[in-house]
């Protein structure tokens, strides 16, 4: 049970995120809004997220963990409902800024579990697993969203989401507050805080979180504006953006399982050479389609789709190897991953907001300029120990 949580709390973030994006038009015109600005709520969530990570973990010395549980607990229960009985814009994005203080708690703890109850093997799964967790949450949460948008409203995809809250906290309440063991981290706040500086200059662990968070933070961002393009630019059908999005985060997964394959049979540095071939690939065409301004699904599928395929190989790849590479301050360096990824992809979101509705002809660009980032991190790291396969 203590494996399982973790994977329903990343499962529930995922929803959170995405699973309103097909109501952002109504919710826009409800809130006397724009569309963008109701779609930068997903960089603030990734924001706080992220932040709120790091914050939890520096506090962590000085309150327990059954503490820190149920006020965690409070603040994602509380955020949520705000969230849906907001009835202006302040108000909605004050809900989901409290909702990711909560949620980002809750999950920092239950991982806290999975890392005491199991081996360091296991654990390495969970944590390079936990992109794919989210990634089917990309791609379930916009049809349970569609769903209840168009037969309701979009006040009843934040009652969905709420009473999945409530759910996910009743195990959580269960499992973990029930049981007598303390938070993994007992270092006072000066010394976390001097091991968070400690990781952010090990260029073997930050060699491969970088590159892990700027190809994530490219994939977070095309959902974030997904249904914008696809709607605006194409023409497409609330269903028929699903499903192009569930071939997608199907390209994500059928990387994960070539990991999986490629792991027992080629060591790290091959296996990066190997994703190359669609990164660079998915730059090309990024860069032969930046100058056509009529997007098509040619045209923004395919980058896309080689682009997050790519990134289903590398990530889980790079989170093992950035595991390793964090040596004995593991704690810290679970905390910082997601604080990184998060940070990133939620800057990311506000560029390609504002890109999308200033210069819509620039997206291919900057896409282009997370996977040569990405891939020029990927090309200069070496391996850290011989011992990782």
């Amino acid at each position: 049970m203590f494996y399982f949580i973790p994977i329903l709390l990343l499962f529930y973030v995922g929803l959170s995120l995405f699973s309103y994006v097909p109501a952002i038009p109504n919710m826009a015109s409800e809130f006397d809004i724009s569309i963008e600005a109701v779609t930068k709520t997903i960089a603030i969530f990734m924001l706080t997220y992220g932040l709120f990570k790091s914050i939890w973990l520096v506090f962590a010395s000085r309150v327990s963990d059954k503490v820190m549980l149920i006020i965690s607990m409070l603040l994602s229960i509380f955020g949520i409902g705000v969230a849906m009985l907001a009835t202006n814009a302040t108000i909605f994005f004050s809900g989901r800024i409290v909702e990711a203080i909560g949620i980002s708690g809750t999950l920092m703890i239950a991982r806290s579990r999975v890392h005491k109850g199991f081996d360091l093997e296991i654990y390495s799964k969970f944590i390079a697993n936990a992109a794919m967790y989210i990634f089917l949450a990309c791609f379930i949460g916009p049809f349970i969203g569609y769903y209840l948008y168009d037969n309701l409203n979009w006040r009843y995809i934040f009652g969905f989401l709420l009473v999945l809250n409530l759910f996910t906290n009743s195990l959580v309440s269960i499992a973990y507050i029930g049981t007598k063991t303390e938070y993994v981290s007992t270092n006072p706040i000066k010394t976390t805080a001097k091991n968070f500086f400690s990781l952010f200059a090990n260029s073997s662990y930050m060699k491969y979180l970088v590159p892990c968070s700027i190809t994530l933070a490219g994939c977070y961002s095309y959902f974030a504006i997904s249904s914008h393009i696809l709607k605006n630019y194409l023409s497409y059908s609330a269903l028929n953006l699903l499903l192009i999005n569930g071939l997608v985060v199907g390209c994500f997964i059928l990387g994960g399982l070539v990991e999986t394959f490629l792991k027992q049979r080629l060591n790290h540095q091959l296996r990066i050479k190997l994703t190359y071939l669609p990164f660079l690939a998915a730059l090309t065409f990024f860069f032969i389609f930046s100058s056509d301004l009529n997007f098509s699904t040619l045209t923004l599928l395919l980058p896309i789709c080689l682009f997050t395929f790519a990134s289903g190989i590398l990530c889980p790849l790079a989170l093992s190897l950035a595991k390793e590479a964090s040596g004995d301050l593991k704690v810290e360096g679970a905390a910082m991953q997601p604080f990184m990824i998060f940070m990133f992809s939620g800057i990311a979101c506000f560029i390609v907001t504002a890109l999308n509705l200033y210069a819509p002809s620039s997206l291919n660009f900057f896409y282009c300029g997370i996977i040569a980032t990405a891939a020029a991190f990927y090309f200069f790291s070496k391996k850290p120990s011989r011992k990782m396969k």
